[in-house]
């Protein structure tokens, strides 16, 4: 059929109703072995639908599918079904990294042994270039390296700072060769600076000097030399002279004296670290003699007792 004006103004392209009927016929009745041909024209009223493959859509709709029992009671699972050939097999996949992890670590090592094996052959190669003279100049600066490291390792040992290492007598009564001692008792306190109980010849700087309390037990005759060490077992204050007869001393008339050093802590802080440990523990010494001699504190041979100053502050 021809359309009513000419080409150039046509608007529409009219078909004639037997064609029609027929492509209708077409799309009712569709042929699986041959597809739907358009003539007419796409004038974008319609909206796009994508198209569904017929396999995708046949799944669907069976997965979809529901029932309803006799009392109208939904009867159908909603549960989807995935086809076979789109599983994923995690073992291979597994199996798959595992191998090519492997393969990287033998790269790596074989990478590495290449490097090792090339800096051998280049210290070989290096070395075989050298001249007699050069490697026995090399050879004697490396015996001479050697030497000096063997030396200063030897010196410092030889000559390193090693600690004294110092013990204490803490189970009493102890026996001396002329004297026995039944208790010591240590701690610190003030000077007492004034009064009759005052303590004199004790430095002033001296803010908190340590004591000791003994205790003579038997009947021993002897000279004691009495000491005050600080923490590197140096002399602190004056030492003192005792005689002792029949287990009493000749001083107090009894078995029991107390004694103070003539110096100890110039900053009464200084207990606190003693307390903590942080500084090294300090001690008394006594020495012992025959009676009528006069022992030196020095004579650590003749040593009767050796206690440690403990950290109790009676102040």
């Amino acid at each position: 059929m021809q359309t009513l004006f000419p080409r150039p103004f046509a608007l529409c392209k009219v078909t004639s109703p037997l064609l029609v009927v027929s492509r209708t016929q077409k799309i009712m009745k569709p042929d699986s072995n041959t597809e739907a041909e358009d003539d007419y024209w796409d004038l974008g009223d319609e909206e796009k639908v994508p198209l569904v493959p017929a396999s995708r859509a046949d799944k669907s709709a069976e997965s979809s599918k529901v029932s309803f029992g006799q009392d109208g009671e939904f009867e159908g699972s909603g549960e989807e079904n995935e086809p076979e050939d789109e599983k994923v097999d995690n073992s291979s996949e597994n199996e798959v990294v595992k191998d090519a992890s492997g393969d990287k670590n033998e790269e790596v090592s074989d990478l590495a042994g290449e490097n090792q094996g090339g800096i051998i052959s280049y210290l070989v190669n290096a070395v075989s270039c050298l001249s007699t003279v050069e490697k026995v100049s090399l050879l004697s600066v490396l015996i001479i390296l050697f030497g000096a490291a063997s030396w200063g390792v030897s010196s410092y040992y030889e000559n390193a700072p090693e600690p004294e290492l110092i013990l204490f007598d803490e189970d009493f009564p102890i026996e001396g060769i002329y004297a026995a001692v039944a208790e010591i008792e240590t701690y610190w306190r003030k000077p007492v600076r004034t009064g009759e109980d005052a303590d004199h010849g004790v430095q002033l700087k001296a803010r908190l000097i340590p004591c000791a309390r003994i205790k003579l037990t038997g009947s021993g005759t002897a000279a004691l030399a009495v000491s005050f060490r600080n923490s590197k077992q140096e002399l602190i204050g004056d030492p003192i002279s005792l005689d002792v007869k029949n287990g009493m001393f000749k001083k107090t008339g009894s078995a029991e004296i107390t004694l103070t050093s003539t110096a100890g802590f110039e900053n009464p802080s200084e207990i606190n670290a003693y307390i903590n440990e942080d500084i090294d523990p300090w001690s008394v010494l006594f020495v012992e003699g025959p009676p009528g001699t006069n022992p030196s504190y020095k004579e650590e041979d003749n040593e009767l007792a050796k206690v440690r100053i403990s950290n109790v502050n009676r102040d």
